[in-house]
């Protein structure tokens, strides 16, 4: 009885089992190979598991206990709103990163350039280009004094700050316009802990200030800064390392993490 269910929901919905195994299989050659990305491949394998279970609720809702087809028809309604609602929000707020990836290269007298993953004694390829973006502001304004932001994540050995005042004293920056910042663990300290630099150099605050981070990275970088106090701010686009698979798996966790923000989470 139970194989001639199986197989009946198998024939009837195929296509959502062949685009559900596509997903599965994404998923987990990602997750094996491709650590950068793995919320991405969470995602994949969630949305596989979705569609399993749409197409077993749908057939379901037609058998004959009252309860099981009430429960089975609740859940393709919730799983088709949470869809809807995922589509449409994550559409908006997407456009609402792009559409702030602003390179405005203005002169600041500070300018803060966020922390991101170290890999031993070397920045990951995204906070290189964070610093490599941090050199050329600091070469064409050699009045700005940079704040490095980074503590010493779970699995790193050295502070992110320590390996960013190092390679920019080996682009050449004079470490005397380095100052850095080492109690911070997400981008909201670091926006913080930044913003407790800046004031206690100046004999007042300082509300202007420049940040330096990725594109997909900006807005937020700059929702948090206004919260911050800060009001003139110049934000400076640093590049994304030109990996398809790691600048879908960077979109998507802004996404979420933009949305946790929202709600000061």
């Amino acid at each position: 009885m139970t194989l001639n269910v199986l197989s009946n929901i198998l024939k009837k919905h195929k296509y959502i089992f062949s685009f559900s195994t596509v997903l599965f299989a994404a998923g987990i050659i990602i997750y094996a190979f491709a650590a950068y990305a793995r919320l991405m491949a969470v995602a994949l394998l969630l949305c596989s598991f979705g569609c399993v279970f749409y197409a077993v609720a749908d057939e379901l809702k037609h058998c004959g206990n009252r309860l099981t087809a009430y429960c089975s028809g609740l859940y393709k309604l919730i799983f088709r709103v949470i869809i809807i609602l995922f589509l449409l929000s994550f559409a908006f707020i997407e456009l609402l990163i792009i559409s702030n990836e602003k390179d405005e290269d203005l002169y600041s007298k500070y300018v803060i350039v966020l922390g991101c993953a170290v890999y031993g004694t070397e920045p990951s390829p995204v906070l290189e280009c964070r610093l490599d973006r941090a050199a050329r502001y600091l070469e064409k304004y050699p009045d700005s004094t940079a704040v490095l932001c980074g503590g010493k994540g779970a699995n790193e050995s050295v502070c992110e700050s320590e390996v960013m005042y190092n390679y920019l004293v080996q682009a050449g920056i004079d470490s005397s316009r380095l100052i850095t910042e080492k109690n911070s663990y997400d981008t909201r300290q670091n926006i913080k802990e930044a913003k407790k630099i800046i004031d206690a150099n100046e004999s007042s605050n300082v509300n202007d200030a420049a940040v330096i981070t990725n594109g997909f990275h900006l807005y937020r970088a700059e929702l948090i800064m206004e919260k911050q106090g800060f009001e003139n701010i110049t934000t400076l686009k640093a590049q994304t390392p030109r990996n398809l698979l790691l600048i879908l798996n960077l979109y998507l966790r802004e996404y979420f993490s933009v949305i946790l923000e929202y709600f000061n989470i």
